[in-house]
């Protein structure tokens, strides 16, 4: 191949990398960030809501101008999630927030997609690193709750090690915003795998009326909603 052909292939790639991009983020852009991950390098980040679709997180290499990951949010209730032109009162959305925890993946990304609802809302959390170059989810499930719930991450105590953790009420029996026990799923982070894992699950013994503080303390679980640091999020909690 002669060295114009190798230019011009060049050039074209370049360009077709570009136009990937901004056709990307050509749709409204609710939240942006650019971060630095230690193997990749400057990435920006966009949250994109379509319409009567699931929102998602667009990740794009600064220096080559190409989407290097595409994370949608809401799989849990996908309906519940999508924003419908209709939707005046309950529009979902999704947001995210940049964290460093030690002993963690360095920057860590914790996105949230919040339905609202009536009464209550729902939120669906993910964490979100780069390994081995790669920009993916690093929770195993989505970690879903109710305002009479929230998410932590870092150290999960009582010899479990760093990882995540979300709590919420048990609907066992009585009104809404009754007294419910607590249930709290803990994700402890495997360094082999460099993934959170499915870890033990611990169940109230007592009942509570607030949103799941009690039911740490009881459980002597010293952990503080970190739902209520993300944008516009922590409007809901």
């Amino acid at each position: 191949m002669s060295k114009m052909c190798m230019m011009n292939l060049l050039a074209t790639t370049i360009l077709n990398a570009a136009l990937y991009a901004h056709a990307a983020t050509t749709q409204k852009v609710a939240q942006q960030a650019t971060i630095r991950f230690p193997d990749i390098g400057l990435v920006q980040i966009h949250v994109i809501e379509p319409l009567n679709e699931l929102p998602q997180l667009v990740f794009t290499d600064v220096k080559f101008r190409k989407v290097i990951s595409t994370i949608q949010l809401g799989t849990s209730d996908p309906e519940r999630f999508k924003p419908h032109p209709e939707d005046r009162y309950t529009k979902p959305f999704l947001r995210f927030k940049v964290i460093s925890v030690r002993e963690l993946p360095s920057p860590l990304i914790l996105a949230v997609a919040v339905g609202p609802g009536g009464s209550d809302a729902l939120f669906e959390s993910s964490l979100i690193g780069a390994i081995n170059r790669e920009v993916k989810v690093l929770t195993p499930e989505p970690l879903t709750n109710n305002v009479q719930g929230g998410v932590y991450v870092g150290n999960l105590g009582q010899g479990n090690g760093v990882g995540a953790a979300v709590w919420n009420f048990l609907w066992e029996d009585s009104a809404h915003y009754e007294p419910h026990r607590f249930e709290v799923k803990l994700y402890p982070f495997d360094e082999k795998t460099m993934n959170f894992r499915k870890g033990k699950v611990l169940r109230s013994r007592r009942k509570y009326a607030d949103k799941g503080e009690g039911a740490l303390v009881e459980l002597g679980l010293p952990y503080r909603d970190m739902l209520k640091n993300v944008p516009k999020t922590e409007e809901y909690r």
